[in-house]
Order: structure tokens, then C-alpha cells, then sequence
């Protein structure tokens, strides 16, 4: 025959047959409905007529076409390829077009297109149309001013093992109600995202590998769904995996890895949606400002607090309205935060692993209302959670170990519970809460910490409630600025600082606390610390707490402290129950104190306290503070002409010892 169609033409519609092409430039549109298998050899190259694509399939037979080792170009706004219906095989071709799709699959048509090179495509290289299906697999797509794959309608076809590289717009963009699987396949160095889930769509996206893209490596928008699992994302400049408006896919088993490492500068210019919504993510898609959580007043934070500076897109962001679930994920050392919610978002995020991140490891702002379950934060120099603005999530059962900053911070207007979780041997704070939030914390475990374990600054309130704290080096809950808290019913031991210390004009109600010191005589209990410490301008309330074995002063009073002590415990001191000193004008009343070798109660300097309806075992001892009021006490009331010098050689007294909890004494 002297041109392809003759060929065809003069094909049996049974049995197949094979066609071999020869080399050379065949402008011809083809119109194949018959079982043939088009075979070029050497440079068979097929152009197409005026106004026509080169090829329209449409076969119904049992046996469907095949097309193999053509150069293949399209012309104008034509496709290369039309693929009506049957499942047409298309292996080892060349394609590109000018403005179209090279291949457009369209109605039930379910084509395989397998080894296949797609190179500088107008529109897209493959484009899947109403209720198309299929498989792509093994293909290459590079150098496209457009998309690499377009899937909408309700097409369904299964994206596999291809490689997409270089495209202007994103790579594959899926859209309306395709329920496709992309899997196994490696997108690199795309200016524009790598997958992008828009409509109601329902991807399932596993196993692919993800690297080096300007905007979102995978972004879920408007309503879609679906799975995103097993992905690996690395160094990619945008977000890693963006979840917006109102999409709720499940985002599982992903590792992400050394995202956002890069200046931003490399991808700025990249600026408008590459999809054509005006409301796109040409700087990271959503907005992420500071998530500093402020260090206490009297403390100076370092210029760099690991949630400041320039940096502020994250390896997973989920935000606007969007829910789904975050979880099983491997986040490590990337250069935004590790997870951002904001907005009014609310995911659910379990059982991740989020380590080695400068920023914070997980964002939680504006109005999100997300729950944090089972996750681990370890060794990230950052924070390991940030909740600010008026967020109002559930953080719990996380194990946190090895911050330098907080592991958990709560700021601003935040009303969120942080229950049961578990924190070890951070550098920084257990839990910050500053700003004016409101949290619940309770039943958390904290052990280890160098700075306090709890610490409520600012206009901070909320319950702190059946904690156990262990072994700190810093104070166990600290109260700062005009904090006022509830502290109720947790236990404290071991601490090598006050267990809970109220200081600046801090108020709130400390009750029904359980606290221990070191049961022995070893050096390293006489550095235990104290059990309740009161400074500065502080005025709590100080009521049906138990205090024992201290060997310094379970409560210690001091400065122009006020509020009130009574209904307390402590026994088993060898060193003054309560010491009060400095101008204290605290009430101390109807509390039971039993110390051995030393004063129940020790009044010291310019006291102004009033010391009243006190019990126990030993006496009150005074000395100097001449305008304190004793009174009605069942204790022994002993006024000494000592010195207040004098009186700190009593055992334990230790008045003049600086107790900064790991912070700086207040001012």
C-alpha cells in the first residue's frame, strides 16, 4: 500500500494483522476501528492532516490495536491521538503537540500506554475524559509548558511507574469526580505542584516518589478525597502535601524529608495558581505567619526561637476548611514546620513521627480545631507543638523528648486540652502557655527538664489538673506575670528546684497538690528544692496541698508576697515547714506542720504576715519581723532576738538561696 490508511483499509477486521511502517514522514488521518498492530521501523514519523487528529481509535473487537514505535506529533489545537473506545496499546512512541493533548482518551475508551515518551506537549501529554479508564505505565513526560497527565470527568485510570519531569503546570492534575490510582511513580523538578486533587475527586496516590517542586509536591482542593499514602517527598521547595478549601483526603504512611531546605527565592517567580485558580498557592498556598510562642518576661528569648524568621511554609499544611486524617507519616529535618493547621481546619493527626525540624514540628492556628493523638516528637530544635490564635484542639497521648524549645507551647486565645501526654528530657519548657489561652492540661507526665515543666506567664488561665511531674531540674509549675491558673490535684516529686513556684503579680489557686521531696539524707537531697515558692507581688491561694519530705522549706514566703496559705499538710521536714520572710504579707491559717530539728513555722526579716490557727509539731519561731501578727496557733510561739542572719544558720532554712527554677530570679 502506498499510505498507512491503504494499509488499514485493505486489513482483514479478522484475523489481526501486523503493518510495518517504513521509515519517513506519513501526514495522514487515521481513522482505525479493525484488531491491526501498526509497527514503525527506523524514523516512521506520523503527522496530521489540517483540521484532523493523526489517529481516531474506536474498536470494538476482542483484540484491540496496537501502535509501536512511531514519532508522533500534533498539530494546532488537535490531539495526536483521539481514543474514542476500546483498549487501544500504544508502545515505544514519541509525542508532542502544539495545543492540545497528545493523546486524548475520551467516553468508555480504556487504552494501555506503556514505554511511551512524551516531550514538549501543548496542552498535556495524556488527557482522560468523561468516563475513560485505562493504564499508563512506564512512560516518560518531560518539558512541558502545560500538565504532564489530565484525569476529570469521571475517568478512572491507573497512573503507574512513570517519570514527570520539568512541567510548567502540575504534572498530573486530576479533577470532578475521577476515582483514578496514581502509584510507583517519580515526579521531579516540576515548577508547578506534582499531583493536584481538585472537585470531588477521590485519588488514591501511593507510592510515588516526589522531589525538587516550586509549589505543593501533592495538594488536595475544593471537596476532594481520597488516600495519599506511602509517598516519598523530598527537597521540595513548597509545601510537601497541601490540604485546602474543603478537601478531606486521608494523608498516610508518607515520608517527608528535607522540604523547604532551600532560599525561597529559588521558586518566586513562580506567583499565580499553575492550574488557572486565581486563588492558588504561588507563595505555598496557605498563609503562615509567626508561631513564636513568648518565653516568660523575666526570661530573654534567643533571636532565633525555632518558630520566627522567614521560613514559614511546612512539609504538610492543612488549612481553610479542610478535615481528613494525618497519620502514620515520617516528618524529618525539614526546614518549615513539620504539620501546619490553620485557619479552620480540622484534621485529625495520629501517630506520626516528627523529628529534626528547626520550626515548630506542628503548627495549630487561627480557628482549627484539630485533634493531635499518639504522636512522636523527638530532637526537633524548634517547638514540638505550637497552638496559638483561638485554636480550640485536643492534644494527646504524644511522647515528647529532646527540645530545645518548649515541646509544648500554648498562646494567645488558644482553649485547647493537653491531656496525657508524655515528656522527657527536654531542654526547653514542658508546656509554655502565655498569651491570654485558657488550656486544660492534665493527666501529662513530665520528667527530666532542665527549665520548668509547666509554666503559665502573661494573662494565662485554664486548670492544670492530675499531673505527675518527676525528676526536674526546673521548677515543676511555675506562674508568671499576672497568670492565674486553677493547680489542682497533681503530684510532684523529686524536684530539684520549687515544685510550684507563683512569682511577678501571678494570682490563681493552688489545692489539693501532692508533693515530695527526697526521702533521704544524701547530698542530693539537701538540693532538693522547695516544695511551694512565693515571690515578687504574687498573691494566690494556697489551700489542702500535702508537703513532705523537703529537706529546705516546703513553703517559703518572701518579698511582698500576699494570698493566702491554709489547710495545708507537711510532715516529715528537717527544715522549717513554712518560712515566711522578706515583707510577706501572705495570711498563713489553719495549716498542720510537722518538722523535726527545726521551726514549723519560721517568720523571718519584715514579714506582715498573719500566722493563725496553725498545728502540728514545733513552735512558730519570729525573729525581727516585728509587724508579723502570730496568734491562736496550737503550735509553741517563740519570739527571738536573733537576727534574721542569725536564723539562717537554722538547718534547711537556706532564705538567702537563689531559687530560679531555671529561670531568672524576678527582678
Amino acid at each position: 500500500a502506498a499510505t498507512i490508511a491503504e494499509a488499514v483499509q485493505q486489513a482483514p477486521s479478522w484475523p489481526p494483522v501486523s503493518i510495518l511502517v517504513s521509515p519517513g514522514t506519513y501526514c495522514e488521518a487515521l481513522t482505525i476501528s479493525k484488531p491491526v498492530i501498526l509497527i514503525g521501523e527506523g524514523h516512521a514519523i506520523l503527522q496530521p492532516m489540517a483540521n484532523e487528529p493523526t489517529v481516531v481509535l474506536g474498536c470494538e473487537c476482542a483484540v484491540q490495536p496496537e501502535i509501536r514505535n512511531f514519532r508522533v506529533h500534533g498539530l494546532g489545537s488537535l490531539p495526536a491521538f483521539r481514543v474514542d473506545s476500546g483498549s487501544p496499546f500504544f508502545c515505544n512512541c514519541t509525542f508532542s503537540s502544539e495545543r492540545a493533548a497528545a493523546i486524548q482518551v475520551r467516553g468508555s475508551a480504556q487504552p494501555r500506554i506503556e514505554g511511551n515518551e512524551f516531550q514538549a506537549c501543548g496542552k498535556a501529554s495524556v488527557a482522560f475524559q468523561e468516563d475513560s479508564g485505562g493504564i499508563m505505565k512506564g512512560n516518560k513526560l518531560c518539558g512541558s509548558e502545560a500538565h504532564g497527565i489530565i484525569i476529570s470527568g469521571s475517568s478512572k485510570p491507573l497512573i503507574e511507574a512513570n517519570v514527570l519531569t520539568d512541567h510548567a503546570k502540575p504534572a498530573m492534575f486530576v479533577r470532578d469526580t475521577a476515582t483514578c490510582t496514581i502509584r510507583q511513580n517519580t515526579l521531579s523538578r516540576n515548577k508547578s505542584y506534582g499531583i493536584l486533587l481538585t472537585g470531588t475527586s477521590k485519588a488514591t496516590v501511593e507510592n510515588n516518589d516526589l522531589q525538587g517542586h516550586g509549589l505543593p509536591a501533592i495538594s488536595a482542593r475544593d471537596q476532594a478525597g481520597g488516600l495519599i499514602s506511602g509517598n516519598i517527598l523530598e527537597r521540595n521547595e513548597g509545601f510537601g502535601i497541601l490540604v485546602m478549601n474543603s478537601a478531606k483526603p486521608t494523608i498516610e504512611g508518607n515520608c517527608l524529608r528535607n522540604n523547604r531546605r532551600c532560599t525561597p527565592e529559588a521558586t518566586g517567580a513562580v506567583g499565580a495558581d499553575a492550574a488557572g485558580d486565581p486563588n492558588g498557592a504561588g507563595e505555598g498556598g496557605a498563609r503562615a505567619q509567626d508561631t513564636t510562642a513568648r518565653r516568660p518576661p523575666t526570661r530573654r528569648a534567643p533571636a532565633d526561637e525555632g518558630a520566627g524568621g522567614g521560613n514559614k511554609r511546612a512539609a504538610i499544611a492543612i488549612k481553610d476548611c479542610a478535615a481528613g486524617i494525618v497519620r502514620r507519616n515520617c516528618l524529618e529535618e525539614n526546614g518549615g514546620y513539620g504539620i501546619l493547621v490553620c485557619n479552620s481546619a480540622r484534621p485529625t493527626i495520629e501517630g506520626n513521627i516528627l523529628s529534626g525540624h528547626v520550626r515548630p514540628a506542628l503548627a495549630i492556628r487561627d480557628q482549627a480545631d484539630c485533634i493531635v493523638r499518639g504522636n512522636q516528637l523527638h530532637n526537633n530544635q524548634g517547638y514540638g507543638i505550637v497552638v496559638g490564635d483561638s485554636a480550640r484542639s485536643t492534644i494527646e497521648e504524644n511522647d515528647f523528648s529532646k527540645h530545645a524549645q518548649p515541646a509544648i507551647a500554648v498562646r494567645e486565645r488558644s482553649e485547647c486540652a493537653v491531656r496525657n501526654n508524655r515528656l522527657q528530657n527536654n531542654s526547653g519548657f514542658g508546656i509554655l502557655v502565655c498569651g491570654s489561652a485558657r488550656p486544660r492540661v492534665e493527666c501529662n507526665r513530665i520528667s527530666d527538664h532542665t527549665m520548668p515543666a509547666i509554666a503559665f506567664v502573661d494573662q494565662a488561665a485554664g486548670i492544670v489538673w492530675g499531673n505527675i511531674l518527676e525528676n526536674n531540674s526546673g521548677y515543676g509549675i511555675a506562674l508568671c506575670g499576672t497568670a492565674r491558673p486553677l493547680v489542682q490535684g497533681n503530684k510532684i516529686t523529686g524536684h530539684k528546684s520549687a515544685a510550684i513556684a507563683v512569682r511577678d503579680q501571678a494570682e490563681g489557686v493552688i489545692q489539693e497538690n501532692s508533693i515530695c521531696g527526697v526521702c533521704s539524707s544524701t547530698p542530693e537531697a539537701i538540693s532538693c528544692g522547695y516544695g511551694i515558692y512565693v515571690c515578687g507581688s504574687a498573691q494566690p491561694i494556697v489551700q489542702r496541698n500535702t508537703l513532705r519530705g523537703h529537706r529546705v522549706s516546703a513553703v517559703v514566703l518572701r518579698e511582698q508576697a500576699g494570698g493566702v496559705v491554709r489547710e495545708n499538710k507537711v510532715e516529715d521536714n528537717s527544715a522549717p515547714g513554712i518560712m515566711i520572710l522578706g515583707e510577706a504579707r501572705s495570711i498563713v491559717e489553719d495549716n498542720t506542720v510537722n518538722s523535726v530539728d527545726a521551726p514549723a513555722i519560721l517568720v523571718l526579716e519584715n514579714a506582715r504576715c498573719l500566722v493563725r490557727g496553725n498545728n502540728g509539731v514545733g513552735e512558730v519561731l519570729v525573729c525581727g519581723a516585728t509587724q508579723a501578727v502570730v496568734r491562736d496557733n496550737i503550735l509553741k510561739e517563740h519570739h527571738s532576738e536573733a537576727t534574721a542572719f542569725e536564723a539562717m544558720n537554722i538547718k534547711g532554712v537556706c532564705g538567702s538561696k537563689v531559687c530560679d527554677g531555671g529561670l531568672p530570679p524576678p527582678s
